[in-house]
């Protein structure tokens, strides 16, 4: 029987494939960015009633699905297996399952064409951390923060980052100045246990944007 639920895998988090959160926007500090680039009036306008993602629900199948990606990567990365691919089906188990993004109240739907990795994120305003984060609580007590990132996956200096190419909080298109301050995000901002992360980044070579998957060679 299948059986419904919100709770990710457990013992996701000693995984450690918090590297993959380098392909999400985990937009906190986008949203940052922008908010402090404009008038605390103008944040208001950018909070939605509505959230832009409905949570993830775990199944049967899902938990399948899940297992099954898991035993993928460790076959690439501890295996003499030369390549994996990753739909963004993939990234999206990945993400559901991630508690950092429980932790801030986010979720995500990814999506990939050709040539860009898009993903929405949404997350309460009520959830947002941090030294300012009371400002906004109180501009803006409920809703959420609906973002959309678009930009490619890339292998720089050894190192997995989302390169930013343009970003949308609740429909309103990120000042371009706030991406570029911003720049690529990495492994490193999200991750808890670098131990995995260091072991794929080095088993890594390249990566691709291919038929709408991402292509991961050593």
């Amino acid at each position: 029987m299948i059986q419904n639920s919100t709770r990710p895998p457990a013992g996701f988090s000693r995984g450690s494939f918090f590297l993959f959160l380098a392909l999400a926007p985990v937009g906190i500090a986008v949203v940052f960015a922008v908010v402090i680039m404009t008038q605390l009036k103008q944040f208001k306008t950018s909070v939605s009633p509505v959230a832009g993602v409905q949570g993830f629900v775990w199944n049967d199948s899902a938990h399948v699905q899940f297992n099954s990606l898991l035993a993928n990567i460790h076959a690439f990365t501890d295996e003499p297996k030369d390549s994996l691919w990753m739909e963004a089906g993939d990234l999206n188990l990945l993400l559901a399952a991630s508690p950092v993004a429980a932790t801030q109240g986010m979720r995500f739907k990814v999506s990939v064409n050709d040539s860009l990795l898009i993903i929405i994120s949404t997350q309460p305003v009520s959830a947002l951390h941090g030294r300012l984060s009371w400002i906004f609580r109180k501009v803006a007590p409920r809703g959420y923060l609906n973002a959309r990132l678009e930009g490619t996956p890339e292998l720089i200096n050894g190192k997995i980052v989302f390169s930013l190419k343009a970003g949308y909080l609740n429909g309103q298109k990120v000042p371009s100045m706030a991406l570029s301050h911003r720049g690529g995000m990495s492994p490193t901002d999200f991750m808890q246990d670098h131990e995995f992360y260091d072991k794929f980044s080095g088993t890594v070579t390249d990566m691709k944007l291919i038929h709408g998957k991402i292509l991961f060679l050593k």
